[in-house]
């Protein structure tokens, strides 16, 4: 029987569900909540001072290439939820794998997957569900797996 993993996943969490067999109606399997996700980098390091804090310098911007605070959170879980795809693919416990994920998620999840979960691998849709009631997004699985 084919055990299929859909991860459907943002910012600020992810829902693992199973499918097992063609008609199967998809399982939740456990929510992984990242309410970082939604922070705002003022939020996350409040005393630091912004480019707003300096209005007489407001027209000026350097651009670097560190990440914000929120960036860093984002990729944290990010990390966090590919090294629990991973030890699922690796013990077997799927055949294949889809991501559902709005696009900046997504794409950071592929790329963070190891190579045992990477592999098995079979689908990305670029769809935004994961705030969604859980049975929503059972009923867009449904229609898209």
């Amino acid at each position: 029987m084919t055990k299929k993993l859909i991860v459907v996943a943002e910012r600020s969490g992810a829902k693992l569900f199973e499918v097992t067999g063609i008609k199967s109606a998809p399982v939740l399997l456990e929510s992984l909540d990242n309410p970082t996700g939604r922070m705002k980098n003022q939020e996350l390091e409040p005393g630091r001072l912004t480019q707003g804090d300096y209005p007489a310098h407001g027209a000026t911007s350097v651009v670097t290439a560190k990440k914000s605070p929120a960036e860093i959170e984002v990729d944290k879980f990010i990390k966090k939820l590919s090294d629990k795809i991973e030890v699922m693919a690796t013990g077997n416990a799927f055949n294949a794998i889809t991501i559902v994920a709005e696009p900046s998620t997504l794409g950071k999840l592929k790329q963070s997957l190891g190579s045992h979960s990477a592999k098995k691998l079979t689908d990305t849709i670029q769809k935004d569900i994961a705030r969604l009631p859980e049975a929503q997004i059972k009923e867009h699985l449904t229609g898209l797996v």
